[in-house]
């Protein structure tokens, strides 16, 4: 058994909410590890198998912690014990990835900020200016991080001048700070986990937007090279199979221009181009990423994650943790942040922020990419 597996022990607060009562292994596994971040932190080689160790490490923690971590009696109505062990496991990931994951990246990010050394992506600004909207989620994240006070607070309870009217204060919560329940009985308070809310909701479009644009290229750059490395083929394209192939081509090996029409029309027309001259197979769903989902929407991030060709395409430390935040039968964040479902588990939680924001950087970087 690894050293950093343990039986750890689940109690519950006065709020339902699951309580770890021997953390100090946790905490010890958590400043090591974070240490290990830091100290390479500009050598992108050796921080790679840092993060690669972590994953996996991670992977491990979960499998054990399923079988054998000490699970309070849940309370409510389960239709079986099936449902019921469904419920275990769910919580067991979710305090999980906040409690290992999300709070080493968010300690690291945390350091990263304050040394003034941040990183942020140069993303598309082809019509939608998307290094903003990186931006947006990193200065919310941020914030949270570095306890700056941020926009405007509505406080729900005290007095004002004009009747009716909310009192306005600069002011944020944080963990372990007191705020204020809208609508609770004056003086009646919670302790509430650290949210950075438009983050939330910004990362997991913006890991959809870039595994997608991956995948895409990866199937296209497949296209380009095959067609290109058989004259018998190149030279057998009709007039507009040739058009397309030269401008695909240009805009990759010359990084220059933009793709203005209907880009799933596109993507449809390189992949039928491909299947016949037999350059394109559909092996493990390759075909789904360009021709999307029936009726021709995009694949969801979901979608993308459970398909074979994506195992092929990106790192087995990376997919697992992908899968157990966005898969459909895991934590599912991508859906419930985006349709604000109801859950048993605070999906807007500070951790899975600073989960999402280490991928988008390892997505910029390829870390992720096999």
């Amino acid at each position: 058994m690894s050293d950093y597996v343990y039986v750890k022990q689940y109690t519950t607060n006065q709020y339902g909410s699951l309580v770890l009562c021997n953390p100090e292994p946790l905490d010890e596994y958590n400043r090591e590890r974070y240490a290990r971040l830091l100290a390479t932190h500009k050598n992108p080689e050796e921080q790679r198998k840092v993060k690669l160790r972590l994953l996996s490490e991670f992977t491990e923690i979960y499998a054990f912690d399923r079988e054998h971590a000490v699970y309070p009696e849940p309370f409510g109505y389960f239709e079986d014990e099936e449902e019921k062990a469904e419920l275990r496991r769910i919580s067991l990931l979710n305090q999980d990835c906040v409690n290992y994951l999300g709070a080493i990246f968010a300690e690291y990010h945390t350091a990263i900020a304050r040394s003034g050394e941040v990183q942020l992506l140069e993303l598309s600004s082809f019509v939608v200016d998307f290094s903003e909207v990186f931006r947006t989620a990193y200065i919310d994240y941020a914030c949270v991080l570095l306890n700056v006070p941020k926009q405007v607070h509505i406080k729900i309870h005290g007095e004002s001048d004009e009747p009716g009217k909310p009192i306005i204060e600069e002011s944020i919560a944080y963990t372990g700070k007191k705020i204020s329940v809208p609508g609770a009985e004056k003086g009646k308070n919670v302790i509430g986990p650290p949210h950075a809310v438009s983050a939330t909701y910004i990362f997991p479009a913006l890991i959809e937007q870039g595994l997608t644009q991956y995948l895409e290229n990866s199937i296209i750059s497949k296209w380009l090279d095959e067609t290109g490395n058989q004259w018998k083929i190149l030279s057998a394209l009709e007039e507009k199979e040739r058009n397309l192939y030269h401008a695909f081509k240009w805009m990759r090996d010359v990084g220059d221009g933009k793709i203005s029409g209907d880009r799933r029309k596109m993507l449809k027309a390189i992949w039928d181009i491909g299947e016949k001259y037999g350059v394109l197979i559909n092996r493990g769903g390759m075909k789904n990423v360009m021709y999307g989902k029936h009726g021709g929407d995009d694949l969801t991030l979901g979608d993308m994650l459970a398909l074979d060709y994506t195992a092929t395409q990106i790192r087995p430390e990376y997919l697992a943790v992908l899968r157990f935040l966005f898969g459909r039968k895991d934590l599912n964040l991508r859906n419930k942040i985006a349709h604000g479902d109801r859950s048993t588990f605070d999906y807007l939680h500070l951790g899975y922020v600073a989960i999402m924001y280490q991928l988008m950087l390892d997505i910029a970087t390829g870390d992720v990419f096999i």
